[in-house]
């Protein structure tokens, strides 16, 4: 069998291993080790895991809490399980490369941040391209969702929906649909942690303005407006973060 030598790469000898989790959430903690050991390479894709009698052994876990951890990563398509024969690791995909509910194994304000950052990098390449690539019916679907917007927020509404359709507009028309697929990723882990975490609430008064400016230089075609105000709005996101970092911190504890 192999593990994995000093260099990360996969040597011949004792049997591959993971670490052996707390007393405490057991199935969580379980598959979390799991997918742990999977990044880091200690089983390959298509390799074939040990038995849940040794998982069980090496997580510090019952039998009963190794299957129905690796029935977890099996739903999220990270293991396959094949009849008579075992689970076997899969390998990734562009359309499943990322799942939320992988991601939804952590959770917290840091846990947050990160997100969100990730999400600023990402918005503003999605601006760009969307400026480069956006057609007739793109434009429209954008001054659609940003009606619904000015009419929610006009009703002292914080117009989710329209904010979140305006956002995805922008992923479709940008052209590129492994972006599109990191960007409905990011907006449903953000959606679980607002629902966790009450605390964390938005100032609506110049996001009209915001996506307006966004809109229009997308509409024109003009890339640096849209990649800028893009970046303006994100980071009018990560202040409103900031300023309720500590409010988020005693919310997750």
């Amino acid at each position: 069998m192999n593990t994995n030598g000093a260099n990360g790469h996969a040597v011949l000898g004792a049997a591959p291993s993971v670490e052996a989790v707390e007393r405490t959430t057991l199935v969580d903690r379980a598959a979390e080790s799991l997918l742990d050991a999977i990044r880091r390479g200690t089983f390959e894709p298509g390799s074939k895991l040990p038995n849940e009698h040794a998982l069980a052994a090496q997580l510090g876990v019952s039998r009963t809490a190794a299957r129905e951890a690796l029935q977890r990563l099996v739903s999220l398509d990270v293991l396959s399980a094949r009849h008579g024969h075992g689970y076997f690791v899969e390998t990734p995909e562009a359309a499943r490369a990322i799942r939320p509910e992988v991601l939804s194994l952590t959770r917290g304000p840091e846990v947050l941040l990160e997100i969100l950052e990730a999400r600023v990098a990402l918005e503003k390449e999605l601006a760009i391209l969307a400026a480069r690539r956006a057609g007739a019916d793109d434009v429209a679907r954008l001054r659609a969702a940003l009606d619904e917007l000015r009419a929610a927020i006009e009703l002292k509404s914080p117009g989710t929906e329209a904010d979140v359709a305006f956002h995805l507009a922008i992923a479709d028309a940008a052209g590129n649909r492994f972006l599109y697929r990191l960007t409905d990723v990011i907006r449903v882990y953000l959606e679980r942690m607002r629902g966790s975490l009450p605390a964390w609430t938005h100032d609506r008064s110049d996001v009209l303005a915001r996506h307006e400016a966004i809109l229009e230089a997308i509409a024109a075609g003009d890339e640096a407006a849209a990649g800028a105000a893009m970046q303006g709005h994100m980071d009018m996101v990560l202040r409103q973060f900031e300023a309720r970092r500590e409010q988020l911190a005693e919310a997750d504890g």
